[in-house]
């Protein structure tokens, strides 16, 4: 599945939310993650992973780009180009970032299978040349006169076929020549991040509305309008806060209800969205935090301990990116759907609707209404009770779909 992270301006914390949701899903999901660099102007993702500009020696997007115009334009007749005549991406533009294999197996001793790539955004090694490509390279020309358009959609394609679990995207900044491309066309889901200022709040929201309200979505050939905003760097003790949070909720509150009437078809990702909506604003919240301002930081590692703060943020939005992908574990019928979901109730700390979906599901073991009249009498909370709560979830065989009407209110 492909994820475009956008953001109107920069310093906004949008690298470092994809590269830190490309941890997660690799070491604690053992996913496989591709991720592409096309902030050219800007390029930085190889540092949050420990590599410096010498690294990046190989082809990376920009010369894959220039080989295709120059296929293009030698060509005597476009009409007479096959797709075996395009350039596409091989293994010389890809370079290994996390190679999970190579670490010791999981706590329950299992291999590890994840793994993160990058596509650079270009050579950076040749800086001076690569400075002059990203300024010569004709926009215009590549998508309008050389059909850039059907090749983006090759691209497309080529890089779904490829063995990723999932493909980040690190899109340029602004309103761009090329930003329809990496926003309408090329994903599947669009991660918007937005600093708490006037202009990022209105510059995402007209980049939003562009996308819900493309042809190339609006038509239901392509892809859904699936657009997840994200309030980033948030200093929450300020007074200016809860009038902004309230601002932007109001405006960004119609992509939540959008997700909701177009997946009215699918019972499994209906209740995933159900679930997570009415906290959908608090729970994907980036609050600012000092102790990670300074340098590229990554949260999350093989060693997997406990998550508290913008960590617990960053899980909220990559599990939910997760409901939309078919070839995740969540979609694949595994037969642990249900309890997944309940775990995932218990982890984010919402114990009133965690016992609500227990009993919606007419459970009478004596064990659960202890645990249940203990929460009640004494709001425990205690690691003891959690742990008990957790072993007791999965263990349990739930055979009644969860989408059974529910007194829970999911209005975002």
């Amino acid at each position: 599945m492909i994820v475009t992270f956008y953001s109107y301006k920069g310093g906004v914390g949008r690298t470092q939310l994809m590269a830190n949701l490309a941890a997660y899903l690799c070491y604690q999901k053992d996913k496989k993650i591709l991720l592409i660099d096309w902030d050219l102007e800007a390029p930085g993702v190889h540092f949050y992973f420990k590599k410096s500009n010498e690294d990046i020696t190989g082809k990376g997007l920009l010369e894959v780009f220039q080989d295709y115009c120059k296929v293009v334009r030698s060509a005597e007749n476009l009409q007479h180009l096959t797709i075996e005549d395009f350039p596409k991406f091989t293994q010389e533009n890809i370079i290994s970032m996390v190679d999970a294999s190579l670490l010791p197996p999981n706590e329950k001793q299992e291999l590890r299978t994840g793994k993160i790539d990058l596509i650079p955004a270009g050579r950076y090694i040749e800086a001076e040349e690569y400075k002059r490509n990203v300024i010569d390279f004709d926009w215009y020309e590549f998508y309008e006169t050389l059909d850039g358009k059907r090749y983006m959609e090759y691209i497309k394609k080529e890089l779904k076929n490829l063995d990723y679990d999932y493909i980040f995207i690190d899109s340029r900044t602004g309103l761009s020549d090329y930003s329809n491309i990496c926003n309408i066309q090329l994903p599947e889901v669009n991660v918007l991040v937005i600093a708490p200022t006037h202009q990022n709040l209105e510059g995402c929201l007209q980049v939003a509305k562009n996308i819900v309200n493309s042809p190339y979505v609006t038509s239901g050939k392509f892809r859904k309008g699936i657009v997840l905003p994200v309030l980033s760097r948030v200093e929450v003790e300020s007074p200016d806060f809860e009038p902004f949070f309230y601002a932007y909720q109001e405006k960004y509150s119609f992509l939540i209800e959008n997700l909701r009437n177009q997946f009215n078809d699918n019972q499994k990702i209906s209740d995933e969205i159900r679930l997570r909506a009415s906290s959908y604003f608090s729970d994907s919240l980036l609050g600012y935090n000092k102790f990670i301002a300074i340098g590229e930081n990554v949260l999350f590692s093989e060693r997997q301990g406990m998550i508290r703060g913008l960590g617990e943020s960053y899980l909220f939005i990559a599990e939910f990116i997760r409901v939309f992908n078919e070839k995740d574990s969540k979609q694949n019928g595994d037969g642990n759907y249900d309890i997944i979901m309940l775990l995932e109730l218990l982890e984010s700390g919402n114990f009133i609707q965690l016992f609500e979906e227990l009993d919606r599901k007419g459970i009478k073991d004596l064990q659960y209404h202890a645990l249940k009249r203990e929460f009640i009498t004494q709001g425990e909370k205690s690691s003891d009770f959690i742990e008990r709560l957790r072993v007791f979830i999965s263990n349990l065989s739930l055979a009644t779909p969860l989408s059974q009407k529910s007194s829970f209110s999911a209005n975002a």
